[in-house]
């Protein structure tokens, strides 16, 4: 009978945390095409990247660009993703050095995601160029989110 009411009690707590929780939560339609994006490459039995709690957003029009700073660290590998909150949208992901060269080993764009892997040959601050190829006559969303081993 004791056990009855603890797991009573555990659901009820449980279900009180997640209504409130669902109050407060925050969603980011860009922030999660990134992650759908990342999940292959985060599975840690084959890939153990670790993901990181930082990301970035805003919004870009068709056409825009925008660059963000990041310090890279030498031998670690990083994947970044982008993810447009607008499903119509084309974005694309690059990294660029210090000195303006592409330094991306791999590479991909899907509509709405895109992602590049880095591996630095030296520590340094490096640009992600971010961009929305092509999309809806206003601004759309967007998410940067990254990944290291």
């Amino acid at each position: 009978m004791k056990v009855k009411s603890i797991s009573v009690w555990a659901v009820t707590f449980l279900a009180v945390l997640i209504g409130a929780g669902g109050v407060w939560a925050f969603v980011h339609e860009g922030k999660d095409a990134a992650i759908g994006a990342a999940l292959p490459k985060l599975d840690l039995a084959k890939n153990p990247y670790i993901l990181r709690e930082s990301w970035w957003q805003g919004e870009l029009k068709s056409g825009e660009m925008k660059l963000i700073k990041h310090q890279l660290f030498q031998r670690n590998d990083y994947w970044f993703w982008i993810g447009s909150s607008n499903p119509d949208a084309e974005v694309s992901i690059h990294i660029y050095d210090a000195k303006g060269n592409l330094v991306d080993e791999e590479s991909f764009e899907k509509g709405p995601v895109a992602g590049a892997r880095v591996t630095p040959k030296a520590s340094g601050a490096y640009f992600v160029r971010i961009k929305v190829v092509k999309g809806p006559a206003g601004p759309s969303g967007w998410a940067v989110i990254y990944a290291f081993r």
